[in-house]
């Protein structure tokens, strides 16, 4: 029992394998617009909706830009508008 206890109770090293700078909301009134823009090797804009264990309210009240490194899939696209879904990240500033 306090080895199963121990195992839960160390996080594991995570390994990123995106960098990218939260800008800001994404004010712009349009069918897909929306979301928190993650901009990514300084020219490609993803939008995020939401991280894991932040609220939206919280995401789009962090002081930005915000340096993140992360791992993310893509969750969909509208109207030229990519969106990511993120799994895991560390805010780095």
């Amino acid at each position: 029992m306090v080895c199963l206890l121990l195992n839960f109770s160390c996080k594991k090293d995570v390994e990123y394998h995106q960098v990218g700078i939260l800008t800001g909301p994404d004010m712009a009134l349009c069918v897909c617009c929306g979301g928190v823009i993650l901009k990514i090797n300084n020219d490609t804009n993803y939008r995020v909706d939401s991280l894991p264990g932040m609220t939206a309210q919280e995401l789009f009240a962090l002081d930005f830009p915000k340096n993140i490194r992360f791992n993310a899939t893509t969750r969909n696209t509208c109207g030229g508008l990519d969106y990511l879904t993120v799994i895991d990240y560390k805010i780095t500033n």
